[in-house]
């Protein structure tokens, strides 16, 4: 048991510092291709994102972690993360259903210009889809599935690096292809955890 506990330790930590360690080697390439004021929006965007992640689904995951391990039964559990995880997608929905269409006024209080109605847009459709993601992933936790929590975990990083990279430097993107790259990874992040968890 000391064994088990021990490598999951090692993979859950691994996977994360991993994860933030291949995020931070974006760095010298955002302050290379990007303005001051682009990187600054990229910054306004990050915000924005965590604000989201932490009201808009109610950190309904943090529940799940604190009923699971409580459950009696394979059913209970699955009851718990089917109903965090279509409750989550649900307020994402709704989110996504008022925000969209007030892009150019959240473009205004976020950016403090009415001119980035597209990136606001592009924020928002971001914000969703990692707040799905993060669920599915923390889902992996709760079910003490380690390595495939570090798949996913994986699966978003290199998914999100190469697609900001490719969508910066080759569409000329600049702060719409830094959301999208980041889209991009929740997405194909998502369907690698839902594949494991079917």
């Amino acid at each position: 048991m000391l064994r088990d506990f021990a490598r999951d330790t090692a993979l859950y930590g691994g996977a994360t510092l991993l994860v933030r360690g291949l995020s931070l080697l974006l760095l010298p390439f955002y302050t290379r291709v990007l303005d001051p004021t682009d990187y600054g929006l990229v910054d306004l965007a990050t915000v924005f994102t965590r604000l989201v992640l932490l009201t808009v689904a109610l950190e309904v995951s943090q529940g799940v972690a604190r009923l699971f391990p409580d459950a009696e039964d394979r059913s209970e559990r699955l009851a718990y993360a089917s109903t965090a995880l279509w409750f989550s997608v649900g307020a994402y929905v709704v989110f996504m259903a008022i925000a969209l269409p007030l892009a150019p006024q959240l473009s205004r209080i976020v950016f403090e210009s009415r001119e980035q109605a597209d990136l606001a847009s592009v924020m928002v459709l971001s914000a969703a889809a990692n707040g799905v993601f993060l669920l599915l992933l923390h889902q992996l936790r709760w079910n003490l599935q380690p390595v495939a929590f570090t798949i996913g975990s994986l699966t978003f990083a290199l998914t999100s690096i190469g697609a900001t990279v490719a969508l910066v430097l080759a569409a000329d993107l600049r702060v719409a292809g830094v959301l999208l790259g980041q889209l991009s990874g929740a997405v194909a992040g998502g369907g690698g955890v839902l594949r494991v968890h079917a």
